[in-house]
């Protein structure tokens, strides 16, 4: 996991935020049924929490979908569908270099990659905007030897050794021959370490950093396309729930989701044009653990 400091700028006469760059994994889920519920839920204790005069039941997940669920509120059953703001790149990314992860994973599974528990590798990729490429097999080679010499020093007690200075291996750092990749030990801990798949089966993580400017009007687009995909009123859809900052379906979560999301929102002033069918629609931001209303027709 990476936890590094949001920043807020201005550009063009615009606040700019540059969130904090924290992805992590929980466990993934069944089926889409699964992640859906989880998410329901999540939106049941903060409506419970926040705002009670919206409290409801669940009445069934409904197997025409839409809607996704049917509720009951006030002895009105309602259809409620489901979303979430995922930006497109950003979760890209995420799965890409899940796979990169995958491939070291595999690695430690044949017997490479030992001995590094409590090791954190950040990678840094030498393209043009920074996002991971393909990491062909004599570039994964040469990764793999370069980080099989990052064993932690140890002492009889099995306590990492500093002799005065910083702990072995923290602060090393490299590049691939060619120059594409480069590579920095960010932390070492005493304990294994934990968050993504990789990490929760050899004790060491590795990452990478993509950090860009968002501000308001790039959010708010998102928000306003997925109010504009579930606008449809079929079989009684009358709310809507958006959730940022959400475990996807393969477990990955991304913290700058929510920051975003939590920042940019202060300014939100509704959607472009009144929608059709929805008659109110939610915001869940998990990482600020914040429920907000984005719209509600007048009664």
């Amino acid at each position: 996991m990476q936890f590094l400091p949001s920043v807020i700028g201005s550009s063009n006469g615009k606040e700019s935020i540059l969130p904090a760059d924290s992805v992590f994994q929980v466990r993934p889920f069944l089926n889409k049924l699964c992640l859906e519920y989880e998410h329901l839920q999540h939106f049941k204790k903060l409506v419970f929490r926040q705002h009670p005069t919206y409290a409801f039941e669940l009445i069934e997940n409904v197997k025409e979908d839409p809607p996704d669920f049917r509720i009951k509120r006030g002895g009105k059953i309602i259809g409620l569908e489901l979303t979430a703001y995922t930006p497109s790149t950003r979760r890209k990314q995420v799965a890409f270099f899940g796979k990169i992860q995958d491939q070291f994973l595999q690695a430690h599974r044949c017997g490479a990659l030992r001995n590094l528990q409590g090791v954190y590798i950040e990678l840094s990729f030498k393209t043009d905007d920074g996002t991971p490429k393909k990491v062909d097999e004599k570039t994964f080679v040469e990764l793999t030897q370069a980080f099989s010499k990052l064993s932690p020093r140890r002492d009889k007690k099995n306590r990492i050794c500093s002799n005065g200075g910083n702990p072995y291996p923290l602060g090393e750092s490299g590049e691939t021959n060619d120059g594409g990749i480069g590579w920095y030990v960010y932390a070492v801990s005493e304990t294994p370490s934990y968050g993504t798949a990789l990490a929760n089966e050899t004790g060491f993580d590795i990452n990478y950093v993509y950090r860009r400017w968002t501000d308001s009007s790039e959010v708010f687009e998102e928000l306003q396309n997925r109010i504009d995909a579930k606008d449809h009123g079929r079989n009684g859809t009358e709310e809507l729930l958006i959730s940022a900052g959400a475990p996807s379906l393969d477990g990955w979560v991304i913290a700058s989701e929510s920051t975003c999301m939590a920042h940019c929102i202060k300014e939100w002033t509704g959607p472009k044009a009144k929608p059709k069918h929805l008659k109110r629609i939610f915001l869940d931001i998990w990482g600020a653990d914040q429920l907000h209303i984005l719209y509600e027709a007048n009664q």
